[in-house]
C-alpha cells in the first residue's frame, strides 16, 4: 500500500489545481468575447494600453465584457476579476459599470451577455 502524501503536498496540488480551473475559465471568457469583438485574444489579455483610436475602443470594450462576464458570470469578486488583466478592484468597478451602460444602449449585446453569463453560471451549479 502506498503512504499518503503529506498535508502540505495535498494542500499544494489543490490550488495547483484551482489556479489551472481559474486559468481555463478566464481562457474561456476571453476566446468568447475575442470572438464577438473581433479583437485578438492575447490582446484583451495584454495589461498595457496599446492601440489608438477605434482599435483601443474596441479592445478596451472587450476587456470591459470579459471583466464583467467574469464578475457577473461566474460571480468573481473584482479583485480576483480584475487580477489576469492587471487591474484593481476600482478598475474592475469601473468595467463593470461601462458593460451596464452599454448593455442599456446595446440589446444585442445584452442578449449576448445574458448568454454567455447563464452558459458561465451553468459551470458553478
Amino acid at each position: 500500500m502506498r503512504a499518503a502524501l503529506p498535508l502540505s503536498e495535498r494542500v499544494s496540488a489543490v490550488v495547483d489545481e484551482c489556479q489551472r480551473l481559474e486559468q481555463s475559465i478566464v481562457a474561456l471568457v476571453v476566446v468568447q468575447v475575442a470572438g464577438r469583438f473581433d479583437v485578438p485574444a492575447a490582446e484583451i489579455m495584454r495589461t498595457s494600453r496599446g492601440g489608438q483610436g477605434m482599435w483601443l475602443a474596441a479592445k478596451a470594450r472587450a476587456r470591459d465584457c470579459a471583466i464583467s462576464m467574469l464578475v457577473t458570470g461566474a460571480s468573481w469578486p473584482g479583485p480576483r476579476a480584475g487580477a489576469p488583466f492587471g487591474l484593481d478592484k476600482r478598475a474592475v468597478s469601473k468595467a463593470v459599470s461601462r458593460v451596464a451602460d452599454a448593455r442599456d444602449e446595446d440589446p444585442a449585446l445584452d442578449q449576448w451577455l445574458e448568454a454567455c453569463e447563464r452558459a458561465l453560471q451553468g459551470q458553478f451549479e
